[in-house]
C-alpha cells in the first residue's frame, strides 16, 4: 500500500461514531476492495492520511448531533449511498455550526436538510448549499 494511504480499519480506529454508523460488514467489504475500485468515495477518502482531520471532525459532529430529531437519515446516507456522502457531510457541518451558536436543529422527514427549532413558531427550513443543489 502507498505510504500516504491507510487501511479502512486503521482509518476508523479512532473514529468510533463513524465506525458504528458504517458497520462491520461495510468496513470488511471496503477493506477487501482496492481503494481505486471502491464505489464509495468515503471509503477512498478514509484511506488518505492527509484527510484524517476532516474525518475526525465528521466523527465529532456525528456525536454532537446524535440526538437531534431525524438524524438517522444522515447516518444511513453515509453507508449505502456512495456518491452522495458529501451532502450529509455539508448538512452536518451547517447544523453543527448553528448548534454552536445556540440554535436547536431537527432533521425533517422530507424536503429541506434541517429545520431551526424556534419554540412554538413554525421552524424555518434550511437547505445546506453544496455544488450539486446550487447548480
Amino acid at each position: 500500500m502507498h505510504p500516504a494511504c491507510m487501511t479502512c480499519e486503521e482509518a476508523l480506529r479512532e473514529l468510533p461514531t463513524l465506525t458504528m454508523v458504517l458497520g462491520k460488514k461495510w468496513i470488511e467489504r471496503e477493506s477487501a476492495t482496492p481503494p481505486l475500485e471502491s464505489a464509495f468515495p468515503l471509503a477512498r477518502r478514509l484511506r488518505i492520511k492527509e484527510l484524517r482531520p476532516l474525518h475526525a471532525t465528521l466523527d465529532r459532529r456525528r456525536v454532537e448531533l446524535w440526538t437531534i430529531s431525524g438524524v438517522d437519515n444522515w447516518r444511513n446516507r453515509l453507508r449505502p449511498n456512495g456518491q452522495d456522502f458529501r451532502e450529509p457531510q455539508i448538512a452536518l457541518a451547517f447544523a453543527s455550526f448553528l448548534q454552536q451558536f445556540g440554535y436547536d436543529v431537527a432533521r425533517p422527514k422530507e424536503g429541506a436538510d434541517f429545520a431551526i427549532v424556534l419554540g412554538d413558531e413554525p421552524p424555518p427550513m434550511i437547505e445546506a448549499p453544496w455544488p450539486r443543489n446550487v447548480m
